[in-house]
């Protein structure tokens, strides 16, 4: 059924392209229900080199299409004199070719499915100072083998690492507070999992069908956990109530409880 979507989005956005004109990644969040294509205050023009499509504004710069085809990508921290400080939506999307992707420290703001489909990134840097983030994030990065949570990210995206199924490390740093819908389902590499200390709540099917989640284990301050947060973890067996040890993981059925000391 997603490749049937896939193939059908794929020929809308064609036949869009060749009757109207405009870059892939402009025509395609038009169909994903992505803002419209009116510009904030301060634009001032787009931009299209060897690598990039950009938009520059009188402070900054977003980057809305690479179009590189390097295997390691450094994203540049200025282009045209001006701070890139945005990644927009699907800038990324579905490119196959890159491995590894270094983000700047310059950027702030890093938007849906910026890296959505990159089934070839095994690594990726993103910088302590970037402190928002969309949805779908590397959501289908199906080569990403581990990722460090930066100390900006607070909550982690609705989706952010679904289907990452490579993933077998999640180094967290420090600062997560929520844990989104869906945001890891799908990892099937995961073996044990350390939910950092500060977490308050994960949300529903965080880690569904996690099949090979053998070890979580829980912060010592409360966490509320949905009912479905581990639905699927078939090798998980349960946790119980305020621990702080390596304990097997959560099977489904576990109700919005909050676990303390």
């Amino acid at each position: 059924m997603k490749r049937i979507t896939a193939l059908l989005l794929l020929a809308a956005v064609c036949v869009s392209m060749c009757s109207c004109g405009g870059s892939l990644v402009s025509t395609l969040k038009s169909y994903l229900g992505a803002a419209d294509n009116k510009k904030p205050a301060g634009y001032i023009e787009t931009v299209t080199t060897d690598e990039y499509e950009y938009d520059v504004y009188s402070d900054h710069v977003t980057l809305v299409e690479y179009l590189g085809n390097e295997t390691e990508v450094l994203i540049p921290d200025t282009l045209g004199g001006k701070a890139v400080t945005v990644i927009g939506e699907y800038c990324f999307y579905e490119n196959t070719v890159i491995e590894t992707v270094a983000v700047p420290a310059s950027v702030r703001s890093i938007e849906t499915g910026a890296f959505y489909y990159c089934t070839s990134l095994r690594r990726v840097k993103l910088p302590s100072g970037c402190t928002s983030y969309g949805e779908k994030l590397f959501s289908w990065c199906t080569s990403l083998e581990s990722v460090t949570i930066p100390a900006g990210m607070t909550v982690i995206p609705d989706y952010a690492f679904n289907n990452c199924t490579s993933l077998t490390e999640i180094i967290w740093g420090g600062n997560v507070t929520d844990i989104g819908v869906r945001s890891f389902s799908w990892c099937t590499s995961l073996v044990t999992l350390e939910i950092p200390e500060g977490v308050k709540t994960i949300g529903d099917y965080a880690f569904y069908n996690c099949g090979t989640l053998e070890t979580v284990t829980l912060p010592g301050t409360p966490v509320t956990i949905s009912d479905t947060a581990f639905e699927g973890c078939d090798k998980a067996a349960g946790i119980p109530s305020g621990t702080d040890e390596s304990v097997p993981g959560v099977s489904s059925g576990i109700s919005d409880t909050e676990t303390s000391e």
